[in-house]
């Protein structure tokens, strides 16, 4: 899967930086990261759709806890929602369209002060 550096502007006008892998066909966003012992600090995944639609996951065989942030198609983080490892019961859907997700390990976006209306640099990826 490929690897890259994703840049997030936080809520002090700071650039934190995120080494993400890039979930962007049918097969890598269903596996995600399922099946894994852990996410090491500062590291990622982004799901990259084809347009914005509502989006929803879920954590099944996921042994560890994640934060999602679901991101518009310009980068604008629309939403935040903490998730609980080995759940394969709940969902976690987004409240609007979005076209990106980034999943972090649970207390990443809230160390780095990173909010909803912050953004995330998807320049690279089709985005505006």
């Amino acid at each position: 899967m490929e690897k890259r550096i994703i840049s997030v502007t936080n809520s002090s006008g700071s650039i934190i930086k995120i080494e993400v892998e890039i979930a962007q066909n049918n097969a890598e966003r269903t596996k995600g990261l399922m099946d894994r012992s852990g996410l090491d600090s500062g590291k990622g995944m982004l799901f990259i759709f084809p347009r914005e639609q509502y989006l929803n996951f879920w954590m099944k065989n996921v042994s560890f806890p994640l934060s999602i942030a679901y991101i518009a198609s310009n980068g604008k983080i629309l939403q935040i929602t903490d998730m609980k490892e080995n759940n394969d019961v709940l969902t976690y859907p987004s409240r609007n369209p979005a076209r990106y997700a980034l999943e972090v390990n649970k207390g990443f976006f809230e160390k780095n002060q990173i909010v909803e209306g912050c953004y995330v640099d998807i320049r690279p990826f089709g985005g505006k």
